[in-house]
């Protein structure tokens, strides 16, 4: 057993790891309740377990009106919670002032108001922080004169290369546009990297990719197979009686938009020629107008729905036909928690533990793809092998608690340094 040290008042082993109970200060770019998408769903669960081991004090902004209703459940979660609400449409376009300013990019514009900056302030001078824990690039501004708190950052994913992605498949000008954000991410994702104690992303692929920085970790997202149990799952007998396969997602998100209109107008039609009844469910909020377009006798665009579980359970398979993604996919988690096979693209698989053509199949051509959900259709066998397969590695490498407990030894070690 280490021989403990106490220095300014803190417990520390012989290595100089802090073994405390940390106060800290959380930054989200938005208000990480319901833990219903991708990057809410991975800051809630972030709350979840520091407010379990330690106390946290949230700084937030919420850009939805729809997502007011969630701040009071937000707050039992933390000692102290400040939400500071704006206007999606005005910051927009306000941000478009980036254009004229080559250091600052048009996500920071976005995601700073001089409210939060005095709550954060204010907190800070009230306060005794042991950590900053600073949830995207974008939130970095308000915190980045500090210099008596450490912190760390959690990129999730590097959205410096998801701009760049967006530019390759966006037209002229739009793509000018991306490329030009995606450069000015990259600028500063790495400066803060330097500055922080340590930076946090989803997969050992894109700390790979993110590179040159040993402070750079990865902790893989987790899933909370008690609430995604199909056996668990309010009864839908509509939906049973249905034959489709499902895609979940926030439909106002670009990737996901691109990858139902690809599913639809690629992949669909050769899925009809030996399977013409089977339909398509697209479930998730804020569909955009491209994405509504696509409703038909055998595409359903649910829009937001109160519980996704049963679109889930009831589909004979998954399908995550993205063209970009970054990190881990929460959707294919969920869906392999509840029992479901998944066909994915190479892209929406990266950095997943799943093993192509035992855990998942990987197919990133149309027809293949077509083929690769027709041939599941018609063997119930090999769609059960798959799906048991997948929900073992889930159970073995996606836990939040498990996950979770890394990046916080992590962090008391970086302390140390």
């Amino acid at each position: 057993m280490a021989e403990d040290t106490c220095l300014a008042g803190k417990l520390y082993r012989a290595d100089g790891v802090k073994e405390f109970a940390m106060n800290i200060l959380f930054l989200a770019h938005r208000i990480p309740y319901p833990p219903d998408k991708g990057d809410k769903i991975r800051a809630y669960n972030e709350i979840k377990y520091f407010a379990a081991h330690h106390t946290v004090d949230v700084c937030c902004l919420l850009d939805d009106p729809a997502d007011e209703k969630y701040i009071e459940p937000l707050s039992k979660m933390c000692r102290r919670l400040e939400v500071v609400k704006i206007n999606a449409v005005l910051k927009k376009a306000l941000s478009l002032s980036s254009l004229l300013n080559p250091k600052v990019s048009c996500t920071e514009i976005y995601f700073y108001d001089t409210r939060l900056q005095k709550a954060v302030n204010r907190l800070i001078a009230e306060n005794t922080y042991d950590l900053i824990f600073i949830y995207c690039s974008s939130m970095d501004k308000y915190v980045r004169r500090v210099k008596n708190v450490p912190a760390v950052i959690d990129f999730v994913d590097i959205d410096s290369d998801k701009w760049m992605q967006y530019a390759k498949h966006a037209p002229f000008p739009k793509n000018i546009v991306f490329k030009i954000e995606g450069q000015k991410l990259a600028r500063l994702e790495h400066a803060i990297a330097e500055r922080v104690k340590a930076s946090f992303l989803v997969t050992e692929k894109e700390v790979e990719f993110f590179g040159g920085n040993q402070t750079v970790h990865s902790v893989p997202n987790g899933i909370d197979t008690v609430f995604f149990d199909p056996a668990k799952t309010p009864a839908d007998p509509k939906l049973q009686s249905e034959r489709y396969v499902e895609f979940t997602g926030a439909m106002d998100y670009f990737p996901n938009e691109d990858g139902v209109v690809f599913f639809c107008e690629e992949i669909l039609p050769h899925i009809h020629k030996t399977d013409p009844d089977l339909k398509f469910y697209i479930v998730g909020r804020n569909p955009t107008d491209k994405v509504k377009a696509l409703a038909s006798d055998h595409v359903v665009v649910t829009g937001g729905v109160t519980d996704i579980r049963p679109y889930i359970k009831y589909a004979q398979l998954a399908v995550t036909p993205l063209r970009m993604a970054r990190g881990i996919q929460n959707k294919i988690l969920e869906a392999a928690a509840m029992g479901q096979a998944v066909v994915t693209t190479s892209q929406a698989h990266e950095g997943l533990a799943f093993e192509p053509g035992r855990d998942i199949i990987v197919e990133d051509d149309p027809k293949r793809f077509a083929q690769a959900v027709v041939g599941l259709l018609n063997n119930p066998e090999k769609r059960s092998e798959i799906a048991s397969s997948a929900l073992k590695m889930l159970k073995k490498h996606y836990s939040w608690e498990a996950n979770l407990s890394v990046m916080d030894s992590i962090i008391r070690s970086s302390f140390s340094k």
